[in-house]
């Protein structure tokens, strides 16, 4: 012994063995005799842990592992996949080199990687039945650049419901069962569908999400199921544009001319799946909801076209044009709610418009100290400079109605609206 063998050229009496050959070296046939012989006398031969007992091991091991890689993401799973294949062959080693025991490691590493090719699968199989689950449900009524933020954040949708602060928006049209009671009913489904279309184009636009449609009528929100920091002021440009897209392609239809009502609204609401088990729907609901479908209907009264609440114009910001209209309690509200009209900022006023609204300004303060009289004479001058403006004429009856009927004295300067 001791002879070092490595390097030499095969031939003779010298043969490879598992320590020489990965180097290309060769050791004597006489040591190898000799290491056997040494071996024999000293009981040191090489032990072999069983095929079985490796095999449960091993499937232990890929069991283990498989749950692991099942729970947890490729990055974090490959790392336990290499700890598991670094453990094998240094438990491999040690008990070669201390206990003269050979580990047939192929039984411990293959159950690991089969697991982790396997859960690797399941897991792509989830992700994308997951993310086909949510294009078929969103893409009618979210954007397509929603729909892929959602494929990328699918956490965003939570079983169940959750609080959130979002904005709502009703819009409906005038005078639709008028123009339906003339028109034929193909006719009137190809008009209908020809400006819902463009509605909701205008709503993917903004960022807005088409909960639904309610016969002629259409419920967006701005906010869920993707947050935004500024869905006031994105449901509150998409009204406009819907305004001036009214104005721009309306007809007269059968005599009437199209026109839309629109009510918004921000506040918190509960949002989340809505329904039974075969069939529900993603929508919100809650106080802040049912505020602007009557904000929607609000508008009949005054003859205004976008009427938003006094939350939605706070959080709008600066950069839009608005008008105080009145404080009202709606149905199903004992608080009164100050509302708004949305106007565009790109129509100018004109001098006979600006002269009413400064008429108008004088009045309300008048109005809120109880004088009835005087404010209704501002109120009629600003009506017969502006006609047009339902607005001025509302509160010059209101003042009429109050001379003879004065509201309590506890009065809050509020008007119950029952519609």
């Amino acid at each position: 012994t001791g002879v070092n063998t490595e390097g030499r050229d095969k031939g003779h009496d010298s043969y490879p063995t598992p320590f020489t050959r990965w180097k290309g070296g060769y050791m004597s046939g006489v040591e190898i005799h000799a290491q056997a012989t040494e071996n024999i006398i000293n009981g040191t031969w090489l032990k072999e842990i069983s095929t079985i007992s490796a095999s449960a091991l091993g499937i232990i091991a890929g069991a283990v592992s498989g749950m692991l890689f099942l729970l947890l993401s490729p990055l974090p799973s490959f790392a336990i996949l290499s700890t598991g294949i670094a453990s094998a062959f240094a438990a491999g080693f040690t008990l070669f080199v201390h206990k003269n025991t050979r580990l047939p490691l192929t039984f411990i590493i293959l159950p690991q990687i089969f697991s982790y090719i396997s859960a690797t699968f399941i897991n792509y199989w989830h992700i994308r039945k997951e993310k086909q689950f949510i294009t078929s449900a969103f893409s009618t009524y979210l954007s397509p650049d929603l729909v892929q933020i959602l494929l990328k954040n699918p956490e965003s949708l939570k079983p169940g419901g959750e609080s959130v602060e979002a904005t709502v928006m009703f819009l409906d049209f005038a005078d639709f069962t008028s123009l339906s009671e003339k028109t034929p009913p193909d006719e009137l489904i190809k008009l209908l569908n020809s400006y819902l279309e463009i509605f909701t184009d205008i709503i993917f636009k903004h960022g807005g999400m088409v909960d639904k449609f309610i016969g002629d009528a259409v419920m967006a929100v701005w906010g869920v199921p993707v947050k935004s920091e500024i869905h006031a002021q994105k449901a509150c440009n998409a009204a406009l544009e819907i305004k001036k897209a009214v104005e721009r392609m309306s007809p007269v239809e059968k005599g009437s001319k199209i026109s839309v009502r629109i009510g918004i609204n921000t506040g918190f609401m509960t949002a989340g799946n809505v329904g039974g088990v075969k069939h529900f729907n993603y929508t919100v609901i809650g106080d802040t909801v049912n505020t602007a479908s009557r904000l929607e209907g609000v508008n009949k009264v005054y003859g205004t076209t976008i009427m938003a609440g006094q939350s939605t114009i706070e959080k709008a910001g600066s950069g839009l044009r608005s008008r105080f209209i009145d404080f009202v309690r709606v149905k199903g509200k004992e608080k009164p709610l100050a509302i708004y009209e949305l106007c565009s900022k790109d129509k100018k006023m004109t001098d006979i418009e600006i002269s009413a609204e400064k008429l108008f300004d004088e009045a309300l303060k008048l109005y809120s100290s109880r004088k009835w009289p005087e404010a209704g004479t501002f109120f009629r001058q600003a009506s017969e400079a502006n006609p047009s403006d339902r607005v001025y004429e509302v509160y010059s009856k209101r003042c009429d109605e109050f001379i003879k009927n004065p509201p309590s004295e506890d009065w809050d300067g509020s008007i119950a609206l029952e519609k």
